[in-house]
């Protein structure tokens, strides 16, 4: 399942030129109790249409990479590791297009967060300008909301 939709500059009737792109996969049972929910999000500087594409082929080789095939059975890896494989995976993708000369201009740059969530293990990743929340709460107190990616820390992880 992919959520999608442009930010919009507060208080100003124009439209920003920026394209944020939210996904969280849907797969079968199955996969999902063996390798949780894979989510993210991904944010671009425009709002062409081949941008748009393009993030959708990111994303639909993450998701290929991440839930493998016939692997309903067999031995689970991390979803630490399944992230680091569909991530690899991704990378591979952009430099076959950044050497096929397909990358859609001003594409080189963007942010995302990329997760994976499994029942209680959390892993994220992240590039470029992003910042992730999380809103915590213990019994009987005030929630608490935590940066869970300091802004010092640069800009990969």
């Amino acid at each position: 399942m992919v959520v999608e939709w442009a930010h919009y500059q507060r208080n100003k009737p124009t439209q920003s030129k920026r394209r944020t792109k939210i996904f969280i996969s849907d797969p079968d049972p199955a996969l999902r109790q063996r390798f949780g929910r894979l989510f993210g999000v991904m944010e671009l500087d425009s709002l062409q249409p081949t941008h748009l594409r393009f993030l959708h082929a990111l994303i639909e080789e993450l998701e290929h990479a991440y839930y493998p095939q016939n692997a309903v059975h067999g031995p689970t890896q991390t979803i630490a590791a399944h992230l680091e494989v569909a991530l690899r995976h991704m990378n591979t993708r952009l430099t076959k297009l950044i050497e096929a000369h397909q990358l859609p201009e001003g594409a080189n740059d963007f942010t995302f967060i990329i997760g994976a969530l499994k029942e209680r293990d959390l892993v994220l990743t992240h590039h470029g300008n992003a910042r992730a929340l999380l809103l915590h709460r213990e019994e009987r107190h005030t929630p608490k909301l935590i940066d869970i990616i300091p802004s010092n820390e640069g800009t990969s992880n």
